[in-house]
Parts: structure tokens; sequence; C-alpha cells
């Protein structure tokens, strides 16, 4: 068995749903608490349940931020690179640059998110 808070939420682990519910019990005896069930999708992270196991994925919020800067539906293209061009500090008019630098910043929010972060029962003190 395997408990993990975070803030005020906590993600309990059990390979016996005995347990489960002994553990979803004495919760409830001392806390007001919220149970949240299976959870499909928790901070970001898409939780898809298969005979073999559990998949976690982010597919889903990498598609939102794409749809949300408006490349969802663009084809991908090869671009070759030529290894031996120097690349230079462009010194001329910005393109885009915060539009990118926005892009960037959430694809990197998503590769920060922890798995120690996933909550399935929501408790507060009583």
């Amino acid at each position: 068995m395997i408990i993990s808070l975070y803030v005020n939420n906590m993600f309990v682990f059990c390979t016996s749903m005995n347990v489960m519910y002994n553990i979803k019990h004495f919760l409830a005896s001392k806390f007001d608490k919220k149970d949240m069930a299976k959870v499909s999708v928790i901070l970001d992270i898409e939780i898809i349940r298969r005979d073999n196991g559990i998949m976690l994925t982010q597919e889903h919020h990498v598609e939102k931020h794409i749809k949300k800067f408006g490349h969802f539906y663009m084809t991908p293209v090869s671009s070759p690179y030529d290894v031996n061009t120097q690349l230079k500090k462009n010194k001329d008019k910005v393109i885009a640059q915060l539009k990118y630098a926005r892009i960037i910043g959430s694809l990197m929010h998503t590769m920060c998110v922890d798995i120690n972060q996933i909550s399935i029962v929501s408790i507060g003190q009583r």
C-alpha cells in the first residue's frame, strides 16, 4: 500500500480492494472526505487502465496547448538541417518571439509535472 499526499489531496495505491475499503473507512472516521473514486485525469495527467496495468499520459494536455496556439491541424514536414550552417543571432525585426516563448513555456510545464501530484481521495479535517 502506498499513500501519497499533495496539498489537501491523497492518492491511495493498493493491491487489494478490501484494503482500499478499510483505508477509506478509517479516513472517513477521522476526516470529512470526498471520495473521488477512480480518477481518469488529475493535474493534467491522464490515467488509462488496461488489463496488464495502468498507463499515465499527458497527450491530451499537449494537444490542448498545441490547439491553444493554433498549431494542431498543421501537417508535419521534414526540415533538413545543414550541419555546416552557422546559426547567427537575429538582429532584424523580432518575428513571433513572444508567441514561441509561450508555446515552449507551456510544454516545459508539461514536462515538469510530478506523478506524486495525482489524487484519488480529497480530505478535509473535521
